[in-house]
């Protein structure tokens, strides 16, 4: 996982927030490090300092979500979303459980959070083809591919984090030696660290506000595309046969492969490089350029799921410039509080991914905690 798990639930503990004590109590019972002392081995908190506070797997910090919301008595309702109908009263959600469906609310505000689905592509479900999401639930059916067809090719598109976690997961998992390509618009990955003046910005808000608009969505593009953390990097090393080139992919076609009359099909990756239009054919292939993140557009009434369609690009862009400090649309929205932590990168560098959920968790409880009867 590339979020240091010390960047937990309640970081980065802002004193001034409602009162002092907010913090440290949120520090004392739901932090990190209290986690992995009151883990059953009573050294795997000094293990995991003395090992240089190393990062974690997904697994691990989910274990630490699940623990924190057990012990704040918190029982998550599992359910999916298929509408949010506005109201008098504040927003109610239809939704789907596994054997009913029923109406929730009403509630004051909403927060829609996640990068959203991946985007559609019409090879979704063919043979040999994979997205930043079905990639992680097909991963067995991919390594009986692999080693099927060990002298094979793959090849990835996209250069953010997703494509970085797919080319660590093939270097984890044993195919080292395996014929990878990796398709970006830039052929290189950069790395990021940690250091003081990056991290400054997610805790000192006066410094975030003196950068201008465009330096702060540089910095944010700069954490979130096209860069990988140097432990991902370190990983990815290890693929001996990895290639990188630089072009944008076009489109993804099917193709017969082998001697003339064989029946096996690949797929061949059409892009445009530097040289002009080329391709690579591959018997595997992964779309990792990223995800929707208007994807809860499909839940909002008609006449709003129609301004945001993607070719409106000027209504897009004048909602996400007037997000409030609450994280919620501001001037022009007509609806009760939708809070869009994943659009606000003006607002502040935490708010898009986890490297600073209590920051994040603030601006929004605050705006109904402080306000003259106000409640979530």
């Amino acid at each position: 996982m590339c979020t240091p798990p010390d960047n937990d639930l309640g970081y980065p503990y802002r004193a001034d927030f409602v009162e002092n004590t907010v913090a440290e109590k949120t520090y004392q019972l739901f932090s990190w490090a209290v986690f992995k002392v009151s883990c059953p081995d009573p050294q795997e908190y000094s293990e995991w300092t003395d090992r240089g506070r190393t990062r974690v797997s997904h697994d691990e910090f989910a274990s630490y979500l699940r623990w924190a919301f057990e012990r704040a008595g918190n029982a998550p309702k599992i359910a999916n979303v298929s509408k949010l109908i506005p109201q008098a009263d504040g927003w109610r959600l239809e939704a789907h459980t596994a054997t009913t469906s029923a109406n929730f609310g009403p509630y004051d505000g909403v927060v829609v959070s996640g990068p959203g689905g991946a985007r559609p592509n019409p090879l979704t479900h063919a043979e040999g083809f994979y997205n930043g999401v079905n990639f992680w639930q097909s991963t067995k059916r991919i390594e009986g591919t692999l080693h099927r067809n060990p002298t094979g090719t793959i090849v990835v598109y996209g250069g953010g984090g997703t494509a970085a976690a797919i080319l660590g997961w093939f270097a984890r998992s044993g195919f080292e030696g395996y014929q990878i390509q990796s398709l970006t618009s830039q052929a290189m990955l950069y790395t990021r660290g940690n250091n003081f003046f990056e991290r400054r910005l997610f805790t000192d808000a006066d410094a975030w506000n003196r950068l201008s608009p465009s330096s702060r969505r540089a910095f944010v593009n700069r954490l979130n595309r096209g860069v990988v953390w140097d432990t991902m990097a370190d990983q990815i090393s290890r693929l001996e046969r990895l290639s990188l080139a630089e072009g944008r992919v076009t489109r993804v076609e099917r193709q017969r492969i082998g001697p003339a009359g064989s029946r096996e099909r690949g797929l061949e990756v059409y892009f445009d490089a530097e040289k002009g239009p080329a391709s690579i054919s591959a018997n595997l292939v992964i779309d990792a350029t990223g995800f929707d993140e208007w994807w809860f557009r499909s839940l909002l009434p008609d006449d709003w799921r129609d301004k945001l369609e993607p070719t409106n690009k000027v209504e897009r862009d004048r909602l996400r410039d007037g997000i409030q400090q609450d994280l919620s649309f501001g001037p022009g929205w007509t609806l009760p509080r939708l809070h869009v932590p994943m659009l606000a990168d003006l607002v502040g560098p935490g708010t898009t991914n986890l490297l600073s959920l209590g920051d994040l968790a603030d601006r929004i409880l605050a705006s109904y905690m402080l306000a003259p009867g106000g409640h979530a």
